[in-house]
């Protein structure tokens, strides 16, 4: 039961079909999604709540850790912004709203808010049957990547990955240290916070997450776990490869997942933001998304 604000509640693993009442009346904003809140709550600060028949959730900064609020829900939008400014302002919190997605800011009064979209934080929304088919100019160069790792690669083995099987799911853990150590040499605050989310994501076993992976040689080279959340969506959670070692390996794992998806109906996959990454911001561009999601920061004028 979700209290009703200002009462808050911890996000549990309970909270799932609670949360997904609200969720999925909209469109899937990564921020939102269920899994994605439990996963990346590390330190168990995210909270939840009601207002005007709309999700209020008290988040923590993927980065700096900061508490803020936000809303999803299209119910008395003016009343529900300014009760959540209010509440910062006398607990001490940020009073601008932030990863407000585009249903909650429509028809906000202009004479006292200021909205502002946030670019950053924007989720790239791109065509299952594009991932299939890498059809088109603007994909060619993922054409070329996809058919220079068959090339380089004949001993390999793509497959869906049972999460229920124990030393796959070492083998997700020990990817993703392989892959710290090429990018880093350790394990920094954030990529810390990343590991433990996608632990906490394993674990969920929800029926809904669909896991890939390309083993080379008996050992996982790649993996990508999505998530099935209906409408014709999936929403991308975490991908890591031996990228140093396998060039080309990802638009293979995405051209060979997207037959999974297509198969199972699922017309987008939500691919998630790029948090102003320069890197990141680049990998997601060059899958041509079909739309984004945009969220938008609000404050008082």
């Amino acid at each position: 039961m979700i209290p009703t604000f200002p009462e808050f509640k911890k996000i549990d693993i309970k909270d799932r079909v609670s949360v997904e009442s609200y969720t999925h009346h909209h469109s899937p904003y990564s921020d939102f999604n269920f899994t994605s809140l439990w996963a990346w709550d590390t330190s168990n600060e995210r909270m939840i709540s009601e207002l005007n028949g709309n999700l209020i959730v008290r988040f923590t900064d993927y980065s700096s850790h900061e508490p803020f609020l936000s809303f999803l829900g299209a119910n008395e939008r003016n009343k529900t912004a300014r009760k959540l400014i209010e509440f910062s302002t006398a607990n001490g919190l940020p009073t601008t709203l932030r990863l407000m997605p585009e249903i909650s800011v429509g028809n906000l009064a202009a004479e006292e808010f200021v909205v502002e979209e946030d670019r950053d934080n924007f989720d790239y929304i791109t065509s299952v049957y594009r991932l299939h088919t890498y059809s088109g100019e603007e994909l060619a160069a993922k054409r070329r990547q996809h058919s220079l790792f068959l090339r380089k690669h004949t001993n390999f083995l793509f497959s869906q990955i049972d999460l229920s099987n124990k030393k796959t799911t070492k083998d997700i853990r020990n990817l993703f240290s392989t892959w710290l150590v090429n990018k880093n040499g350790n394990l920094c605050v954030e990529e810390e916070h990343e590991f433990n989310a996608l632990q906490r994501c394993l674990t969920t076993h929800a029926s809904s997450l669909i896991v890939t992976g390309i083993f080379i040689e008996e050992f996982l080279a790649a993996f990508w776990v999505l998530e099935d959340i209906g409408n014709g969506y999936a929403i991308s959670h975490f991908e890591k490869a031996n990228l140093d070692k396998y060039i080309g390996i990802f638009p293979f794992l995405k051209q060979k997942t997207a037959e999974i998806l297509h198969k199972r109906d699922l017309v987008y996959v939500n691919l998630e933001q790029d948090l102003g990454i320069p890197g990141l911001r680049k990998n997601k561009k060059s899958y041509y998304p079909q739309h984004f999601l945009k969220k938008f920061t609000v404050s008082l004028r």
